[in-house]
């Protein structure tokens, strides 16, 4: 939402910090949990680049133990490369 200030008067803006504001939800809505924090600007990057590598990594080997209880094994092995491929592809975009 754009705020509109009255002709003549120029809006106020807050002065930039050198920290970046981090929040984090858990579940499909905020009720089940939110952290809010402050990140040095510099290592909000590596911080979301880790989330996304050690995320893929335990949703892979999740999905992993739910494929070898269900279904064969070179399965569940295709699922853990996969996870560990997206793994891979996140430390590189990260890199370039």
């Amino acid at each position: 939402m754009e705020r509109i200030s009255p002709p003549g008067q120029a809006a106020a803006l807050p002065e930039p910090s050198p920290h970046a504001e981090l929040m984090v939800s858990f579940g499909p809505a905020p009720q089940w949990g939110t952290a809010r924090t402050l990140v040095p600007a510099d290592q909000a990057h590596h911080l979301v680049t880790t989330s996304g590598i050690l995320g893929s990594l335990v949703t892979g080997i999740g999905g992993v133990v739910l494929t070898v209880r269900s279904a064969t094994p070179a399965l569940a092995y295709a699922e853990l490369v996969l996870a560990l491929a997206a793994a891979v592809l996140i430390a590189a975009s990260s890199r370039g």
